[in-house]
């Protein structure tokens, strides 16, 4: 310990030997320097030049602008350091960005739509009761049934995300379902009715109180007379244990149903039973549903269906009150048969991720924003950026042009855009006057319900309505040029023919021999090149 004194050697406060200084007050030690000149606060063995188990407290503000100086701000309120020696250089050192850590997360697998089945479950029961079970067998019976799907159900990357991580199967949106199937487990007995329908529209309702009889003029249905279910065969014997399909494409059914891909889908069942009682037929279904996903009423008073496949008004005469009635929770599974999605169960797993209350303005020249109109701030929760915002999951080509100019999308295409057809320039005005949107890309309703589009979606259906109006050009060119020799009687060049002739086959107004004549006049007009003669 030094002394007091002039002399600079032993004028100090600490020790000679390799003893650490320690300070104490009342008894107990607070701190200590230790022989490396490390100095511990509360800490007995420090690490570091300073090692504090506790806070440090900043107040007031720096005497300079040295660098690596850190202060206290109280106009912020912040700390802040400096980072560069000037009165300038002083950063905040807070971050505005917090940090969850560990949080689950499901993450939608890539859907493909291509021909195939679909079956909506998931099934977690079986069912005979009569307000489930579309095959309701007392005597003399007349029923109605309705069975729900929201289109979070439907839409693969929906139901993944919002519904059911584990499903793999789903409808594709604009693409032909052309049956329907239920699934009986071989419990019950088959019984033969007078009439049956089968239909299958869109509608608003979330769940099922009563029945919905608004109109649809895009649903389909299914009627046949006398028939037998489940299954075919006999009255009274044993159920089938398969799928009892209703084929919307066959004699009696009125065509493919295609989903609109925004609506929920709701799927009626309604018929009057031949006389002699039959156990009801079990089928597989959904229990626990969170809305009503069926509703049935049925007895020997009740409205009987109509005979006819008509645009879906009441469906049949059964109101949501006759007989014995009532709607639950619970719901048959489906199948649909057609162009549907399919895709691998979700990645689910825990995470880490930032989140900011701000906005977030990202540029390279620092006034870009205050001084460009519109890509100032625009408030939090929104994002501005200089030059681009990339990301990786697009997933683009050609298959439009492909199946254009060869009649064919290329192999490792197929799966994902085999099924799809590029809307005919002459059935445009009738598809925006109905849907208020490009065919090509989607409309508000579909951003309301997906809650927008990921930018890589996005950059899909961009990329496909370029190459379609590019097509669409190509088209009207074409045309032109056939009014223009039809007109004239300019020279026809051995190329223009094919096209020629072929815009002259698809003119609906004209006759064979019309059509002919006008194909006669542009051959005999024809010129080849130089060195074919």
């Amino acid at each position: 310990l030094g002394n007091a004194g002039t002399n600079p050697a032993t004028d100090f406060v600490g020790t000679t030997d390799a003893q650490p200084l320690v300070f104490r007050t009342n008894a107990t030690e607070r701190g200590r320097l230790d022989i490396d000149g490390d100095l511990g606060v509360g800490v007995v063995n420090p690490q570091e030049r300073l090692d504090v188990a506790g806070a440090i407290r900043l107040q007031g503000t720096s005497t300079g602008n040295a660098v690596g100086t850190i202060r206290w701000n109280a106009g912020g309120p912040y700390h802040e350091g400096n980072i560069d020696g000037t009165p300038t250089g002083w950063v905040k050192m807070q971050n505005d960005v917090g940090e969850v850590l560990s949080q689950a997360y499901t993450q939608p697998s890539p859907v493909t739509c291509a021909n195939g089945t679909a079956v909506l479950g998931p099934q977690t029961g079986v069912s005979s009761s009569a307000l489930i079970t579309p095959y309701w067998h007392p005597n003399l019976n007349r029923a109605r049934h309705q069975y729900l799907f929201l289109a979070n159900e439907l839409d693969l990357t929906l139901n993944q995300s919002l519904n059911d991580p584990t499903a793999t199967q789903g409808l594709c949106a604009g693409q032909p379902i052309n049956s329907i199937a239920f699934r009986a487990t071989g419990v019950g007995l088959r019984k033969t009715y007078t009439q049956i329908r089968v239909r299958i529209k869109h509608t608003s309702v979330t769940s099922l109180t009563g029945f919905d009889n608004t109109p649809d003029p895009n649903a389909q249905c299914y009627f046949a007379l006398g028939e037998t279910r489940p299954g075919g065969g006999a009255t009274a014997t044993p159920a089938p244990n398969a799928w009892d399909v209703f084929d919307l494409t066959g004699p009696n059914g009125s065509g493919p149903f295609i989903w609109n891909g925004v609506d929920n889908l709701l799927i009626e069942v309604c018929y009057a039973a031949a006389s002699g009682a039959a156990a009801n037929a079990e089928v597989w279904t959904t229990t626990g549903l969170s809305f009503n996903g069926s509703y049935t009423a049925g007895g020997s008073a009740c409205g009987a269906p109509d005979n006819s496949c008509g645009p879906f008004v009441a469906g049949c005469a059964a109101a949501s009150n006759c007989g014995t009635f009532g709607g639950v929770n619970i719901r048959p599974v489906i199948q649909f048969n057609g162009v549907t999605a399919s895709a691998a169960p979700a990645t689910a797993g825990l995470g880490d991720y930032l989140y900011y209350s701000g906005g977030l303005i990202v540029q390279q020249t620092p006034t870009f924003a205050a001084s460009t109109t519109p890509y100032t701030f625009q408030g939090p929760g929104t994002i501005t950026a200089e030059n681009g915002v990339y990301a990786s999951g697009s997933q683009l080509n050609d298959h439009v042009f492909d199946r254009y100019f060869d009649g064919r999308v290329r192999p490792e295409d197929a799966d994902a855009f085999g099924s799809q057809r590029m809307l005919p320039i002459d059935d445009m005005v009738d598809h925006l006057a109905a849907e208020r949107h490009l065919p090509t890309m989607k409309g508000r309703d579909a951003w309301d319900a997906e809650g927008g589009f990921s930018l890589d979606d996005l950059t899909g259906q961009l990329w496909r309505t370029t190459e379609t109006q590019a097509l669409y050009l190509v088209e009207l060119k074409e045309r032109a040029d056939l009014l223009e020799a039809l007109a004239t009687e300019r020279p026809i060049s051995i190329e223009e023919l094919p096209r020629m002739r072929a815009g002259i086959a698809a003119m609906q107004d004209l006759s064979e021999s019309e059509k002919a004549r006008l194909i006669q006049g542009l051959e005999s007009r024809t010129t080849k090149p130089a060195d074919a003669r």
